[in-house]
């Protein structure tokens, strides 16, 4: 077979690719889109930076030239202490079954990746691409199933099942001409139609469509883990790993993204890293030194206040949104409220408060099916200003003089006015819309995503302007009065 182009991956490459994985906890780990988590390091039962990063380096010596077994034999070394098993009470088979997995997941990674460049960038001469197992006992019979076929190499199969396609996976892909292909074809003549490398229309058919393939007169299912779409899958694709930010996005419906995005931004890709995940996959150096959390934006933050009692994705999405608040106006002094993440019947965000008392407000709660999250994470804490910051602590401030002239603009704009007419609307539904502490909620949540101009928060006010209820919000213009107001009243009490 024609191999003058095709040569070993270049170590320095490998070695690079590994070195570049930023080592991650478990929790950043289990967090990154899975196209992403190719790109970083973790190992279960294992949290220490130090160690994760000792691993990863080692790890990086092999296609440095490092011997398998002495790279092995350091990896069972650190790895021994954070690992249990009662069936192992030395932990040594553990150790060695982990370093394996390590060794063959990050290092087969950097290998093909180098060659997946390779490959792509002769496919004018090696047009196609022939999967090769490793034909011993210890290969996957789905993957001895695919030992010696032949596809295009821009066919739709190699995108989810270029190997490695699995954990612990050690096969691999070679290009080869169109007198190989033709070579293994004229030889195919003397195999069984079930047998043969260069698979017909209906064999591709069969694949694409159903991942099923016959060999021998056996089917077997070639679904990867990737497509089974169960958490924590494994999945590597060499040509998604170049992937942009805005190709990423594109894979995802807005909110998805939008909530990844917001988690991103304010989750560290390291222990003690000043960098955050968002700014890693947007290139941005990983830098030493601890992560500025949004209450450290000023003594008097808003952010300060409010503690939240949720995780993942969500949790990233309150912290997004109390930084956009911080970098907009300060608070005064606010009592400590937590916010969580229940739902109560079909709201999308509760705040709830001490009737009558000047007491603290019980809490805050925002749905995580909320289709605008940050709107109305935002919304609610609206209400929690208006009731102990804007005016008197224990009442709200909407509904007194104090905001007269926020009202009187408020009140007649174009949104409140077709509230008036809206036919659709109950008597209760819309005397409930109409309340000044509700105006004033949607009004806080508007100008804070108007004054902070932070793209997710504009998309999801530009989602709720093109809903089937625009008016609960305002359009650019007809809200630039309200928001003059606003900033005169913020301007009054010293916080912008």
């Amino acid at each position: 077979m024609a191999d003058f182009l095709f040569g070993p991956t270049p170590h320095k490459e490998a070695m690079e690719f590994i070195k570049d994985k930023p080592a991650v906890s478990r929790e950043v780990f289990g967090h990154l889109l899975p196209e992403l988590k190719p790109l970083a390091f973790a190992i279960t039962g294992v949290e220490a930076a130090n160690t994760l990063q000792s691993i990863r380096d080692r790890i990086a010596d092999l296609p440095a030239g490092a011997n398998w077994e002495d790279v092995k034999a350091d990896l069972v070394n650190e790895l021994h202490p954070f690992l249990r098993s009662e069936d192992d009470p030395e932990n040594t088979l553990a150790a060695e079954r982990r370093a394996e997995l390590l060794l063959r997941t990050h290092g087969f990674q950097a290998y093909q990746q180098g060659a997946y460049a390779v490959m792509e960038q002769q496919t004018d001469v090696l047009p196609y691409w022939q999967y090769v197992s490793m034909e011993d006992d210890r290969v996957r019979p789905e993957h001895a199933a695919l030992n010696g076929i032949v596809l295009p190499a821009d066919h739709e199969f190699w995108r989810t099942h270029f190997p490695p396609w699995g954990f612990g996976c050690r096969c691999q892909a070679i290009p080869i001409s169109q007198a190989d292909h033709d070579e293994i074809a004229a030889k195919d003549k003397q195999r069984n139609p079930d047998n043969r490398l260069i698979l017909d229309e209906h064999a591709q058919r069969e694949l694409t469509t159903s991942r099923r393939l016959v060999r021998n007169g056996v089917p077997y299912n070639l679904t990867s883990p990737a497509e089974e779409h169960k958490p924590g899958a494994y999945a590597w694709h060499p040509g998604e790993l170049r992937l942009s930010v805005d190709a990423l996005r594109a894979r995802y419906d807005a909110t998805t993204f939008g909530m990844f995005e917001a988690w991103a931004r304010s989750h560290a890709i390291e222990r003690e890293s000043k960098t955050t995940v968002w700014g890693w996959l947007n290139g941005a150096e990983i830098l030493p030194g601890k992560l500025l959390e949004p209450s450290s934006v000023t003594d008097r933050a808003v952010s300060a206040a409010l503690k939240v009692k949720t995780v993942g994705a969500h949790r990233g999405m309150l912290r997004h949104a109390l930084a956009m608040i911080d970098q907009v106006h300060s608070d005064g002094d606010l009592p400590e409220i937590p916010v969580d993440n229940r739902r109560y019947h079909n709201a999308l965000g509760v705040f709830f408060r001490t009737r009558g008392t000047p007491s603290a407000p019980l809490r805050i709660s925002v749905t995580p099916l909320s289709p605008w999250p940050h709107l109305t994470a935002l919304h609610e804490i609206g209400h929690f200003l208006d009731f102990c910051a804007v005016g008197a602590p224990g009442e709200f401030a909407s509904e007194t003089e104090l905001v007269n002239d926020w009202l009187a603009v408020t009140g007649k704009s174009d949104p409140v006015m077709q509230i008036f007419q809206e036919p659709n609307l109950k008597p209760k539904q819309r005397e409930y819309l109409l309340k000044p502490r509700e105006l004033w909620a949607r009004s806080y949540a508007q100008y804070i995503v108007t004054k902070s101009g932070d793209p997710l928060l504009l998309a999801e006010l530009d989602r709720v302007r093109k809903g089937p209820e625009p008016w609960r919000q305002w359009t650019d213009a007809e809200f630039r009065p309200i928001l003059k107001q606003m900033d005169k009243l913020f301007r009054k009490k010293g916080w912008v």
